[in-house]
């Protein structure tokens, strides 16, 4: 009795007779069901696009990555080394498998290797601010450090995704008047996404305006508010007098369309670009006007 021949052997057969006769040799091949053993693997390059490693003369590598598909395939050479060039590189800290198949087309059981991560995550999606601005909620990569910082670049809030990849930052301070927000995420590996600069939501009446006053002659009205905004004055009779935006550094500057000569109490509000109004300031114009002359 033979131990089982599984594995492609060649084999020679003779018969024997009773009286000791043999007779001429033939041939015959084992069926061959026996898998390789494990191809090993030497190295994947610092770019993701080669592997190399050993294995079974003639055998064909086959690897793949986490999908299940094909990334790339080989022949092991006669001195038992191979080298599959990748169809993509792998540069994202991806899983790939890998196995080689005998000419019989017996697979053997696959080893592993994993790709370096140099890949920095996508840029943050989803952002929002919560109702009292001190939560920023969005998506990102699984386990990425999300980092919130303000446009001079200090870190005003950090937080870990999920599993899911999404998180929630606790800010340091509500960002309610339309701040911008630097938001960037960090995998695993220390890759850091692009910037998202994302505006918080405005709901911050500007600050009541200052410094108001009414030119001598009554047709001028100056004073100082926020950047933008834009300076209303109501007289009398609630009537509109004149609008002007503020200017960058600050002073604005409203041409009446009639000149307060007579005392009038004027009313000055700004509204920003949100449309947020402030309080409202009151200043008097001057007093130009003789009285009437009444005769009894």
């Amino acid at each position: 009795t033979l131990p089982a021949q599984q594995n492609g052997q060649s084999l020679v057969v003779t018969l024997t007779d009773a009286a000791g006769n043999v007779s001429g040799p033939g041939s015959l091949t084992a069926p061959d069901v026996t898998p390789p053993a494990a191809p090993t693997i030497l190295a994947l390059n610092a770019n993701g696009t080669l592997i190399t490693g050993t294995g079974e003369a003639g055998a064909q590598i086959v690897v793949r990555n986490n999908l299940n598909v094909s990334v790339g395939t080989g022949t092991v050479s006669a001195d038992g080394t191979y080298s599959v060039t990748l169809s993509v590189p792998q540069i994202n800290g991806e899983v790939l498998s890998v196995r080689q198949l005998d000419a019989a087309g017996n697979a053997s059981v696959a080893v592993t290797v994993t790709a370096s991560d140099l890949q920095a995550p996508s840029a943050l999606v989803n952002l929002t601010v919560s109702s009292n601005g001190l939560q920023l909620t969005g998506s990102g990569e699984a386990l990425a450090r999300i980092v919130v910082k303000n446009v001079l670049g200090v870190q005003i809030g950090a937080a870990t995704a999920d599993a899911d990849g999404l998180f929630t930052v606790n800010l340091a301070t509500p960002q309610l008047n339309g701040q911008l927000l630097v938001v960037t995420q960090a995998d695993v590996a220390g890759n850091v996404s692009v910037p998202v600069n994302f505006p918080a939501p405005d709901v911050t009446a500007p600050l009541a305006l200052t410094l108001a006053a009414v030119s001598a002659d009554g047709r001028i009205v100056t004073g100082r508010g926020e950047a933008g905004a834009t300076v209303s004055v109501t007289g009398p009779l609630n009537a509109s007098l004149g609008t002007a935006v503020v200017a960058a550094d600050g002073t604005f500057s409203v041409i009446l369309s009639a000149p307060q000569t007579n005392f009038e109490a004027l009313l000055l509000v700004q509204r920003d670009a949100a449309g947020n109004v402030s309080p409202g300031v009151t200043v008097t114009a001057p007093d130009l006007t003789p009285p009437a002359l009444l005769i009894a």
